[in-house]
């Protein structure tokens, strides 16, 4: 399996939170019809978990 630290979840996790932020200042983009905030609520949900994953792997590597 592929060993990662925490630094590369978050990283990875500013780079979705950051396309979050372009997709929701873009305003012409339109999702199923729903406008931008499909993709800006996944990108933000999926920025999260990857935060919370970086964290879950820095605490288990701290003790």
């Amino acid at each position: 399996m592929f060993k990662t630290n925490h630094w590369y979840h978050w990283i990875s996790a500013l780079a979705f939170w950051s396309f979050g932020l372009v997709f929701y200042l873009k305003e012409d983009i339109d999702v199923w019809g729903y406008g931008r905030w499909p993709i800006v609520l996944f990108m933000l949900t999926w920025g999260l978990f990857r935060a919370l994953n970086g964290y879950l792997i820095w605490k288990k590597n701290r003790q």
